[in-house]
């Protein structure tokens, strides 16, 4: 199923290229760009890499396919295969060099470590043996804590170790509302 395409989101490419010229707005118009995803990148195969810049188990190569960042990968299992270069969890980049030879890449946010095949391999309170509902807990804590200091910060008032005491026993409490 395909999306309706909106007419007054139409560009007259016509318009734009002359037997002598081309107009520069086809190289630097978001819209433009936009469509050519769309219409070109989106919806045929791409060519992204040779198998030759992948030659040993576990190397990587990254590229993109647009504004997307991938890696191209010779996985443990000698796959050759292409990875989402983001973490599902936040979006960060999972690998910043542009080649190497790993088995796991980590994110840098919350240290979600996914396998070169793309599997979730672990998270660091998994790895230190911290159940899920403790981490929530903890999650929770900051969040609250770093509402409370915003506040705090915004109202020009002093910080003592009292008032994060008082923060800290509140939220030990379950009606508490910092």
């Amino acid at each position: 199923m395909t999306a309706a395409i909106n007419p007054s989101s139409l560009i007259d490419y016509r318009a734009l290229i002359e037997p002598t010229r081309v107009n520069s707005r086809l190289y630097h118009d978001p819209k433009i760009f936009e469509q050519e995803l769309e219409r070109i990148w989106y919806r045929s195969w791409v060519y992204v890499g040779h198998v030759s810049e992948v030659p040993n188990r576990n190397d990587y190569v990254t590229k993109s396919i647009g504004p997307t960042p991938v890696l191209l990968v010779h996985d443990r299992t000698g796959q050759i295969s292409l990875l989402l270069n983001k973490c599902p969890h936040r979006g960060n980049q999972l690998c910043a060099y542009r080649e190497g030879n790993r088995s796991t890449f980590t994110c840098p946010y919350h240290s979600w470590t996914f396998s070169n095949t793309g599997e979730l391999a672990g998270y660091a309170a998994q790895i230190l043996g911290v159940e899920q509902h403790a981490l929530d807990h903890l999650m929770h804590f900051l969040a609250r804590l770093g509402q409370a200091c915003q506040a705090l910060a915004a109202s020009n008032e002093n910080v003592d170790a009292k008032f994060v005491l008082e923060i800290l026993i509140c939220f030990d409490t379950p009606d508490c509302d910092v």
